[in-house]
C-alpha cells in the first residue's frame, strides 16, 4: 500500500541526482526502488526535502541510501505523535486571583535589564523604555492562529491592523483562517509583537497555523514567501523574517489523556550505556526521566531538517524548549544518546525506542551550530535570591538550551473564543487577555527581541542574530545546582543540568522616548509540575 513519506537528504549531497534517481525508472541501484516514484508534495523551496508515495518496503530501502538522512511518515499523518503547545494555563497568579487588570508582560522589564531589578519581590517602579519597535521586520507566528481584530495588533497611534492576512496556499479562506479558537497563538503573538504586551510593537505580523500541515510544508510556505519579498524602499533591503514556534511533538505514554492516539509504555531505559527495567519517573529518577509517564519529547532529525532549511534561507527561528522539566543535551554530550524502549499499550508489542534527552522536534537542540534555531527556556517569576534568577521548574534545560526568557505568569492577549479562560482585556473589554506559564511564553520574548535587533541590523544572518543574543545574555541564572560533577542532579528541577545559558537581554532599548502604559508587575507563583 502506498503512503506519503517525507524523504530528507543529508546536507551537501547532490540533491538533483538523488531526486532524479528516485523519480525515474531505474534498475540496479542498490537503495532506489525500481520504478518511477510519484511525488506527493514537491516543496519547491526545500532542496533537501520532498514528499513521495512509497510502500513501507520502498521506504526502508531508501533509508539505507547513504545520501538519505531519513524517510518518515509525517508526524501530522500519524496517530502516535501529539502536537503540543508548550504552555501551562494558570489563572490564579495575579493579585486579583484572575487574569484581569492592567498587568503587562513582566519580561519587558526583566529582559531589558542587566540585573534582576525585582530582587526577591514581585513589583518594580521601572518603566519599559524603548527606542526600537520592530519597524520593517516581519514576525511569523506558527501556532493555533491569531485573532485578527484584537487591538494588540494595531499600529502604535492608530487602529490599523499590523496582521497581514497572507494567503499561504491555495484554498486558504481568510475569513475563517485569521481566527484562533484556542487562544495560545494570540497570546504568543501578543508577547512577540503586541502593542502593549509585546516587544516588536510596530513589526509586521503574520500567522501560519500548524494544524493540518506537515513541518516540511510549513517550512516550504515560509521560505517561498521569504524568498519572494521585494526590497523595502524605506530601508533599501528586504524585510528580515523572524519565526516563532511554540509547539512540540510528543509521544503519548501510559496515563496520557489524548483520546484516539496510540499510547506507549516504557519497558526499560538505556542511560549512558547502562540498561535498567526499573528507571523510576519524576525528579527522583536517577536517569533523568523527569517527564513522568504522560508523554515523552519526540526528537526526529528529519523533522528538524526543515528548521535547518529555514535558517539556511536566512530566516531567524525561535523554538520553545519544552515543559517536560527535561534535560536537553547536544551531540557528543554524555546524555545525547540516552533512550527508552517502548511497547504499544494496547497489545504489548515492541514499538521501538526513542531518545529522551535531545529535546522535542521541531527544533535544532545543538548549541554548537551557531546558525541553527534559538532554543528558549523559561525563566521563573520566582527568583532564587535577590540577585539570582532561576529557571521555571517545568522548563527544559541543559547544554541544548541556548537562552532563557520570562516564561511564568506572562500576561498577554487572548482570543475571544478560547480554551484558556480568557478575561476582559483591560483597555477594551470587548476583547480578552490571559495569564499563562510556559516555554511557549519565553520563546516569543526572544523572537520579539530578535526583531528589535534586526530593525537595527536588517542584514544580520541567523548565526549573527543567535550569537548576538546569546553573547549579551546576562549571567544572573542560578546554574548547575548539584553536587554531581556532571551537573545532573535531576532531583533539583531548577538546575541547568550541565547547561550555562544566560537570561535574554535587549541592549538596544536604552532610550526613553516612549513608555508602555500600565503597571508592570511580576506575580509570585509556585509551579506544580
Amino acid at each position: 500500500m502506498l503512503k506519503e513519506y517525507m524523504v530528507v537528504l543529508e546536507k551537501g549531497v547532490d540533491y538533483n541526482q538523488v531526486w532524479n534517481d528516485i523519480e525515474n525508472p531505474t534498475l540496479g541501484l542498490e537503495h532506489i526502488p525500481n520504478r518511477a516514484i510519484g511525488i506527493a508534495d514537491n516543496l519547491d523551496a526545500l532542496d533537501r526535502i520532498t514528499h513521495y508515495f512509497l510502500t513501507d518496503e520502498e521506504a526502508e530501502k531508501l533509508r539505507n541510501d547513504p545520501r538519505v538522512l531519513g524517510v518518515e511518515i509525517p508526524a501530522e499523518h500519524r496517530d502516535d505523535i501529539v502536537i503540543s503547545v508548550n504552555s501551562t494555563q494558570t489563572n490564579t497568579f495575579t493579585k486579583t486571583s484572575s487574569s484581569t487588570g492592567n498587568f503587562v508582560n513582566w519580561g519587558l522589564i526583566r529582559n531589558s535589564s542587566l540585573t534582576n531589578v525585582y530582587g526577591s519581590g514581585t513589583t518594580t517602579s521601572a518603566n519599559y523604555n524603548y527606542s526600537a519597535d520592530g519597524s520593517n521586520v516581519d514576525v511569523v507566528i506558527v501556532d493555533t492562529g491569531i485573532q485578527a481584530n484584537h487591538p494588540e495588533f494595531q499600529y502604535l497611534g492608530n487602529s490599523t491592523s499590523r496582521l497581514n492576512q497572507y494567503i499561504w496556499y491555495v484554498g486558504l479562506d481568510p475569513t475563517t483562517y485569521y481566527t484562533d479558537v484556542d487562544g495560545h497563538g494570540t497570546h504568543v503573538a501578543g508577547i512577540a509583537a503586541g502593542k502593549t504586551y509585546g516587544w516588536a510593537k510596530n513589526a509586521n505580523i503574520y500567522s501560519l497555523k500548524y494544524s493540518g500541515l506537515t513541518m516540511s510544508q510549513i517550512a516550504n510556505y515560509i521560505i517561498t514567501w521569504h524568498n519572494a519579498k521585494s526590497i523595502n524602499p524605506s530601508t533599501g533591503v528586504k524585510n528580515p523574517t523572524v519565526v516563532n514556534m511554540s509547539f512540540a511533538y510528543l509521544l503519548p505514554l501510559n496515563g496520557a489523556t489524548w483520546p484516539g492516539y496510540t499510547i506507549y509504555n516504557i519497558t526499560s531505559v538505556n542511560y549512558r550505556g547502562i540498561s535498567t527495567s526499573s528507571p523510576g519517573y519524576g525528579p527522583s529518577s536517577p536517569y533523568g526521566l523527569i517527564f513522568g509517564q504522560d508523554s515523552i519529547p519526540y526528537w526526529n532529525a528529519t523533522y528538524n531538517a526543515a528548521i535547518v532549511q529555514m535558517t539556511d534561507a536566512g530566516i531567524i527561528v525561535c523554538n520553545a524548549a519544552g515543559n517536560d522539566s527535561q534535560k536537553i543535551d547536544i551531540p557528543g554530550g554524555t546524555d545525547w544518546s540516552n533512550y527508552v524502549n517502548l511497547t504499544y499499550q494496547a497489545n504489548g508489542v515492541v514499538a521501538g525506542s526513542a531518545y529522551y534527552m535531545r529535546g522535542a522536534s521541531p527544533s535544532t537542540s545543538n548549541s554548537t551550530v551557531t546558525g541553527s534555531a534559538i532554543v528558549v527556556g523559561a525563566l521563573d517569576s520566582t527568583t532564587f535570591s535577590s540577585t539570582l534568577d532561576e529557571k521555571a521548574s517545568y522548563s527544559q534545560a541543559g547544554p541544548g538550551v541556548n537562552i532563557f526568557a520570562s516564561g511564568s505568569n506572562v500576561m498577554s492577549a487572548c482570543s475571544n473564543t478560547n480554551t484558556k479562560n480568557g478575561q476582559p482585556y483591560y483597555w477594551n473589554n470587548n476583547f480578552k487577555q490571559v495569564n499563562i506559564n510556559g516555554t511557549s511564553m519565553a520563546s516569543p520574548q526572544v523572537a520579539g527581541i530578535a526583531a528589535l535587533y534586526l530593525q537595527v541590523n536588517p542584514t544580520a544572518t541567523p548565526a549573527e542574530v543567535k550569537s548576538a543574543l546569546t553573547t549579551v545574555a546576562t549571567t544572573t541564572m542560578i546554574g548547575n545546582v548539584s553536587t554531581n560533577p556532571s551537573g545532573n542532579d535531576y532531583s533539583n528541577t531548577i538546575s541547568q543540568w550541565g547547561g550555562n545559558a544566560g537570561v535574554a537581554y535587549m541592549q538596544y532599548n536604552t532610550a526613553t522616548n516612549s513608555n508602555v502604559t500600565g503597571a508592570i508587575t511580576m506575580i509570585n507563583v509556585t509551579i506544580n509540575t
